[in-house]
């Protein structure tokens, strides 16, 4: 999982009851994203990286006119990108943001991300990344990870729980967004 050296600070915990609130997750967090933002997420095959990722991306796409756009896995193609206008609480409306869908399970050595610039995306893009702990050594400490935990007495319902980490130095910056989204008070 991720390297508890560098994200120590347990942020908050959320119950999600199934592939809905996943997306609704997604959804609540997405409007208060912002350029150099990082999104890492974790979790076991299944647990709803994907899902979660998907309904930050559909909230984004859906705000640009494009509510019914084909969000595919990247786990082939290792990367998505999309435009996203930015939503009506950010003072810089005019201007778009990149948001790169990262899915890192096929790669092997960390430094592969070098060679489709994923290092210079994380500082300017917003990146949200499946399988984060796979950067190794390249994972920066400004981001939040989201690490999704299947409760073992509810394979069938889907239920799992969402935690939110963060680095003690990028820990205020989480919380506001935590505390916007409403995930916390």
């Amino acid at each position: 999982m991720t390297n508890s050296r560098f994200y120590d600070c347990c942020l908050a915990e959320c119950v999600l009851d199934g592939e809905l609130a996943t997306i609704a997750l997604g959804q609540r967090l997405e409007p208060w994203l912002r350029a150099g933002d990082l999104i890492g997420l974790e979790g076991e095959m299944g647990a709803g990286k994907s899902v979660l990722a998907r309904g930050m991306i559909q909230h984004a796409l859906a705000r640009d006119g494009q509510p019914d756009a084909d969000i595919p896995s990247p786990t082939y193609t290792l990367v998505q990108h999309y435009s996203r206008i930015r939503p009506a609480n950010d003072a810089d409306k005019q201007h778009a943001d990149m948001i790169w869908h990262v899915d890192l399970w096929r790669i092997d050595d960390p430094e592969d991300v070098l060679a489709f610039g994923l290092d210079e995306a994380m500082g300017q893009d917003i990146c949200i990344i499946e399988w984060i702990s796979k950067l190794g050594v390249y994972l920066p400490p400004h981001g939040l990870i989201i690490s999704l935990i299947q409760s073992e007495k509810s394979q069938q319902s889907r239920i799992r729980t969402a935690r939110f980490m963060a680095t003690s130095s990028y820990a205020a910056r989480w919380n506001t967004l935590l505390s916007a989204a409403g995930l916390i008070a």
